[in-house]
């Protein structure tokens, strides 16, 4: 359109200008002279589009966050410079999980997606709701209910010992009697079956069966793979009502396994419904699914979506955990004969009866479980939109602003954690007394509750914190007392997983059985 026909068309003339305008607002003066944002420090380059495709996610944050290691709040600018922020000072953290935290909601596409996978139980919810359900859900999770969990927990760690041994048998290496062994299947087979009696009631068994096909769904669900990735990314771009339509074998894949979940868990709770009537409220005392359905405050298509968000997040959170438990004692057998020493002094054997004064108390056990936790986080990223005009570390920030949350960083920020931050140091969870003794501590040597990010805090840290920590204690307790393990290669194991931390092609470590324990 020539500039005289414009002038002959004056209105078309207008439109065009006002375009202009509006364009050059958003791309250029909004940003850089209006918006509230503008004053957050601002990483160079435009890099956020990778962080959900890199190795290990949260990489490229834990390099800005040491680039600029004072600031609250980094401003990331994507592909088409629109920003998101990046969390990484405890003013920050605190704002977003704690102090305005019904301010900030996962995104409907991000939380669409994980629905597939755990259901829309208290994880996904948000607001009141989340409220509601979590005062429900809180008694079921108190530590007095955990700790009477322990023998439990113990008893399925030797019948993990068990397989390993077989396992070894069958797939020997080399000399000295070791055998090569993936742990994260069997990892994640000792916590589900964990779970499945400390949730519903149910025991899977999935330890001493050749096929289970409630194991074998969670693990080909929460499978590493970059098809996997990619498709979680389009629920950033296109709604999801859209996703679900696309012709892929991923949609596919999730259907099929997301419909065989749901009516397993619903023919649990039928079946509870039915012992409860049978049998009266003392039903299984240490059984979650028995408190809730007695509560009366959840329709049974409620208890589905809890079912599955117990199952999924209560057992991947220790089973990522143990295998990198695992992974570090391997590389670090300093760290490895320390820690069998702890356990050998303070367990004679492994057929000892448990109890959780025992494992609570070594402080080296604990001291290599948090450290654990820490440099491997389960969900090593998670993001929040502001659902409202709030503040966050002395900053406006506007309605619909995206934020990135990242375990994987600030659980390694120098600012907390010192120059070692990347080391495991199990010492840093341990307290020296007067008397010489020592006792496990909560803080890691750290000010701030903020400098650890593995379970959150606030009203939405998980509410399974203290089971996942005490199921960890029994496993890497009864692992490493039991066998040595070894690497197989120097070689770093790729850090992948669609929404976990896991190792690409599994984590497979040389093991040795220790007859006299």
């Amino acid at each position: 359109m020539t500039p005289n026909v414009l002038l002959r068309h004056p209105f078309s003339f207008s439109i065009v200008v006002a375009f202009i305008l509006l364009l050059a607002d958003a791309l250029v003066i909004y940003p850089r002279f209006r918006s509230p944002l503008r004053n957050i420090p601002q990483t160079t380059g435009r890099e956020n589009g990778r962080i959900i495709f890199e190795s290990p996610r949260g990489k490229s944050a834990l390099r800005w966050i040491r680039e600029q290691p004072d600031a609250e709040l980094i401003r990331i600018k994507n592909a088409f410079g629109l920003p998101t922020i990046l969390c990484s000072g405890p003013d920050a953290l605190r704002d977003i999980l704690n102090t305005h935290v019904y301010d900030f909601e996962k995104s409907w596409g991000v939380r669409a997606f994980l629905a597939r996978a755990i259901g829309w139980g208290l994880i996904l919810s948000e607001g009141a709701e989340h409220t509601r359900q979590k005062k429900v859900l809180t008694p079921a999770f108190h530590i007095r209910r955990i700790r009477e969990l322990y023998s439990l927990m113990w008893e399925k760690t030797q019948i993990l010992q068990s397989g390993l041994e077989a396992d070894i048998k069958d797939h020997p290496i080399g000399s000295g009697g070791f055998g090569l062994v993936e742990l994260s299947e069997w990892s994640s087979r000792l916590t589900l079956d964990i779970i499945g009696p400390a949730a519903m009631g149910r025991d899977f068994q999935s330890l001493t069966t050749e096929e289970n096909p409630i194991a074998d769904a969670f693990l080909e669900m929460l499978r590493p793979d970059r098809s996997r990735l990619a498709f979680l990314g389009l629920h950033f771009i296109i709604p999801e009502s859209i996703v679900r339509r696309l012709p892929l074998k991923t949609n596919e894949t999730l259907n099929r396994i997301g419909t065989f979940l749901r009516h397993t868990c619903y023919d649990i709770i039928q079946e509870k419904n039915r012992e409860l009537m049978e049998k009266g409220t003392g039903l299984a005392e240490y059984d979650i699914l028995s408190r809730i359905v007695q509560t009366g405050e959840f329709t049974d298509a409620e208890i589905v979506d809890q079912m599955l968000t117990f199952l999924a997040a209560g057992h991947e959170t220790t089973a990522s955990a143990l295998t990198w438990a695992c992974y570090l004692c391997a590389k670090y057998p300093e760290v490895q004969q320390k820690l069998r020493a702890e356990i050998h002094e303070n367990i004679p054997s492994s057929t000892t009866t448990i109890t959780w004064d025992i494992l609570e108390s070594m402080s080296y056990l604990n001291g290599v479980c948090e450290e654990t936790l820490r440099l491997y986080p389960t969900v090593p990223a998670t993001i929040r939109e502001a659902v409202r005009t709030t503040q966050v570390a002395g900053y406006t920030i506007p309605k619909g602003t995206d934020f990135i949350l990242v375990p994987y960083a600030i659980n390694r920020h120098p600012r907390f954690w010192g120059d070692n931050a990347d080391m495991i140091v199990p010492e840093r969870w341990i307290d020296t007394l007067p008397d010489g003794t020592t006792r496990p501590n909560k803080t890691g040597g750290t000010t701030t509750n903020f400098s650890e990010l593995t379970f959150l805090h606030g009203p939405r840290a998980c509410i399974g914190r203290d089971f996942a920590k005490a199921e960890l204690r029994c496993a890497v307790a009864g692992v490493i007392g039991k066998f040595e393990i070894e690497l197989c290669t120097l070689e770093e194991p790729k850090v992948t997983g669609v929404i976990t931390m896991k190792a690409e092609g599994g984590m497979y470590l040389r093991l040795r059985p220790i007859e006299s324990w």
